[in-house]
């Protein structure tokens, strides 16, 4: 067979056979023919830019489609929305908050922000809705003059809200709410809504005789001034006494007749509260100012009282003496406070001096004291006192018999009698003399410290009779001036709320009432159209988003890496089955092809020492893999490889008509042993291109593809070709596949643009994924390459070679089968 295949081009790769012993059944290594996995950086199902526009590409007529349903959406609800209108008014606050408040001119009520919550409070809103009825919503405008005297029943008080309906015919009226209870009948121009609580006599005239029916909504008063609430709005600027005020609604709800009403309210409200703070300002001064002139009175009789009590009795002020007027006054103060701190310093001072005497003495009387007496002359009371005369004799004594025992030292040994009598006396002195004496003054000093005790004492006891009276006489006169300034105080501002009540003039004033608006104050037009309008875009948006996420269908490349975890080997363009393609596309189709025999030689180990052995198979049918068998086949054998193209789909398989060879005998009568090797063989009017048919179909033809006559077929063909391409069944057709690809080892797998279906794609693959089978990647089919995702797949037309011409094959297989040579 290899003796009459065309020898390879200069440059093209030398054949290298492999001998058949490796191409034989190797153990299975599960790790080995695992799929690539996913890469990590790729979320399964993120929408990118490319993918945003493919999917509004596609869906385009959907999102048209709800966009144009928007607009009419909009354009239907600028007919029943009734518009809008806007009314303005202004309001001054004479109280700026930059004058003080004086007789004339007091403080104002509130602040602008205060009077901003008067506003809005139900004390102005409640009354204007009461008087003006809006707490009635007739469904259509054209009905409002029927509820002109429509009220609430004021002898009752209590009605019933809610949505009624006034039916009329023949004369006679029915009342009914929503739910079908038929309150009232009676005659048309009599009362209406009495046992609902209605005060109401709707004109007769108005409803006429003919048959009609009359809608209309009763809400409470207080959701009615919720609702103007809303539809106010207040403007306050910085240190600016002008409130602007402007209330929305539309003809029915009367703006303006609801703004002036509230302008008229507030102003009343705002009169009557500042007169009532006023009135009880003045109420409470006076009264206040009542018991301020009562507590002053008794004030000033307790303080003459006292004084009268306590003037014959001696005082801390000193006496005036005074015998003329115009002569100098002459003060004689009291020598109580004299005496008494003399007598308080000399009891301390004697104290302190005892007790220096009393620790010098335990001193002296220490065994081997060395204390010099002449230290008990430095307390001065000691040195001091006449009766202390004892004490300082002893002391000179023994001060001149220590001098005297060492003038006598200085001559004398300690044994000589003169300096033993002198010791002898001077310890007589210290220890006997001295103490006796000391301890005598003591007592003496003792006894004098509490006589002075009980003579300040007695200094104390008169002297505290004197401040008794000091202190009363001050605390009269302190309690007579703190009522004399209350009571001025009071009087000074009772004074002033008087004349501020006299010259209350209103806080407010209204500079701008509203007038009734000739024209809606904004056009609704636009913005429900514009509302409908976004609206269907994003819904259009939202709707392609979610098809293209439940789209089961192949559409995107990084749906093979991602979803089934398959490298691309390449993109095949759409080819056209008439034939009639253009130069550039048709160099669409031969580049697209070079590169994906590129990927595929080294996918499947080009550079080891063996053939490129490999079957092509898709999901399911109709994903073109016999399209891109024969062509990559071609693709090989006009690139110089030797190569075999098997058409291994016995049950559908068309190959032998793509290239005008015969059907039988085939791949079945070979694998039947009914056909020899040489026989099934059959060369192609295509240099280097072999084809093995598919053979007869029967029943047991897709079982023969397990058997080892297959595998020992795909060795053969493997030592004698450099490429050998196996097309087989798809992978939802049954086991077909997967046994083709334990024999050759290694598959590719078609995936058709917009047709393959992915659930099932990754179901086959995952079992797939359980035989010793290497993925090479996916191919993918019909992919269009002038837009879109895809468009990065595309190869300049204008670096063609002019050479390059086009030849057309006959279909077949699962999908489009236009084969594509080089010239």
């Amino acid at each position: 067979m290899s003796a009459n295949l065309p020898p390879l081009p200069a440059g093209s790769d030398a054949p290298l056979p492999v001998p058949a012993a490796e191409h034989a059944l190797q153990p299975y290594d599960p790790a080995a023919y695992a799929p690539p996995a996913a890469p990590a950086d790729e979320a399964g199902g993120a929408l990118s830019v490319g993918r945003f526009m493919a999917a509004m590409s596609r869906y385009k007529w959907l999102v048209a489609a709800l966009v144009v349903l928007g607009l009419g959406g909009g354009f239907v609800a600028t007919r029943f929305i009734d518009p809008e209108y806007e009314v303005n008014a202004t309001i001054f606050s004479s109280g700026s908050g930059n004058e003080k408040p004086s007789m004339i001119n007091p403080a104002q009520l509130t602040g602008n922000a205060g009077w901003r919550d008067l506003f809005q409070s139900f004390a102005i809103i409640d009354p204007v809705v009461q008087k003006l009825s809006l707490y009635i919503q007739p469904a259509k405008a054209s009905d409002s003059l029927l509820f002109a005297t429509f009220q609430i029943d004021p002898v009752k008080k209590q009605f019933r809200p809610g949505t009624y309906t006034l039916k009329t015919e023949r004369g006679r009226f029915s009342l009914t709410d929503k739910v079908g209870f038929t309150h009232e009948v009676g005659t048309v121009g009599d009362s209406v809504g009495r046992s609902a609580g209605f005060a109401w006599v709707p004109p007769a005239r108005l409803l006429g005789t003919r048959s009609r029916e009359v809608e209309f909504t009763v809400l409470t008063p207080r959701e009615a001034s919720r609702d103007v609430q809303k539809r106010l709005a207040i403007t306050i600027k910085q240190a600016s006494p002008v409130i602007g005020l402007t209330l929305t609604g539309t003809a029915q709800q009367k703006p303006a007749a609801t703004m002036n009403a509230m302008l008229t309210q507030f102003v009343d409200v705002a009169t009557e509260l500042k007169k009532r703070e006023m009135v009880a300002s003045t109420t409470t001064l006076n009264t206040q100012l009542d018991e301020a002139s009562k507590g002053l009175q008794a004030a000033e009789q307790a303080f003459e009282d006292y004084r009268v009590k306590t003037i014959a009795e001696p005082s801390e002020t000193p006496t005036v003496i005074s015998s003329d007027p115009k002569s100098q006054n002459m003060a004689v103060g009291q020598p109580i406070f004299n005496a008494f701190f003399t007598r308080k310093t000399e009891v301390d001072q004697l104290k302190r001096d005892r007790e220096s005497l009393e620790r010098l003495l335990g001193q002296i009387k220490a065994p081997g004291s060395t204390l010099a007496p002449e230290i008990l002359l430095t307390v001065p009371t000691l040195a001091n006192d006449p009766g202390a005369a004892g004490v300082k004799q002893t002391v000179d004594e023994l001060t001149h018999a220590t001098v005297d025992l060492r003038v006598k030292l200085q001559t004398l040994t300690d044994s000589n009698p003169l300096v033993v009598d002198a010791r002898r006396n001077i310890a007589e002195l210290h220890d006997r003399v001295l103490p006796q004496r000391l301890t005598d003054y003591i007592a003496t000093l003792r006894t004098r410290e509490s006589q002075y005790g009980q003579e300040l004492q007695t200094a104390t006891h008169e002297l505290q009779g004197i401040p008794e009276r000091t202190i009363q006489t001050g605390v009269l006169a302190r309690e007579r001036d703190v009522r004399a300034e209350i009571y001025t105080k009071l009087r000074t501002a009772s004074a002033q709320a008087q004349l501020a009540q006299q010259s209350a003039v209103p806080d407010v004033k209204i500079l701008d009432t509203a007038i009734t608006p000739l024209a809606p104050s904004s056009n609704t037009a636009p913005t429900f159209i514009g509302g409908g309008l976004f609206a269907g875009l994003v819904i259009g948006i939202g709707l392609a988003f979610l098809l293209d996420l439940l789209d089961n269908r192949f559409r995107y490349p990084e749906q093979a890496r991602v979803d089934l975890g398959l490298e691309v080997l390449g993109v095949v363009p759409v080819v056209d089955q008439s034939g009639r393609q253009s130069p550039e596309q048709i160099a669409q189709i031969v580049e697209a092809f070079r590169s994906l025999r590129m990927n595929v030689r080294y996918a499947a180990g080009a550079g080891s020492q063996r053939s490129v052995v490999f079957g092509i198979t898709s999901p399911g049918p109709g994903d073109g893999k016999s399209l891109v068998a024969s062509n990559l086949a071609l693709s090989f054998a006009e690139g110089g490889w030797r190569t075999v193209l098997i058409d291994a789909d016995t049950r559908r398989g068309q190959l032998n008509a793509t290239f005008d060879t015969p059907a039988v005998p085939g791949l079945v009568e070979y694998l039947e042993g009914t056909s020899l090797f040489g026989e099934v063989c059959y060369p192609t009017r295509h240099d280097n291109l072999t084809i093995i048919p598919s053979g007869t179909r029967h029943r047991r033809a897709p079982e023969l593809l397990a058997t080892p006559r297959m595998q020992q077929l795909v060795a053969s063909l493997a030592a004698e070709f450099d490429v050998v391409i196996i097309d087989t069944p798809p992978l939802g057709a049954g086991t077909d596949a997967y046994a083709i690809g334990t024999a050759c080892g290694q598959l590719a797998v078609v995936l058709r643009s917009n047709r393959t279906n992915l659930k099932m794609a990754k179901a086959k693959l995952a079992v797939l994924a359980q035989l010793p089978v290497t993925l090479l990647g996916a191919v993918l089919n019909e992919v269009r390459t002038d837009s879109g995702m895809y468009q990065y797949y595309s190869y300049d037309p204008d670096y063609v070679l002019p050479e390059e011409t086009p030849a057309l094959s006959a279909g077949g297989g699962g999908g489009t089968s236009v084969a594509v040579r080089e010239g």
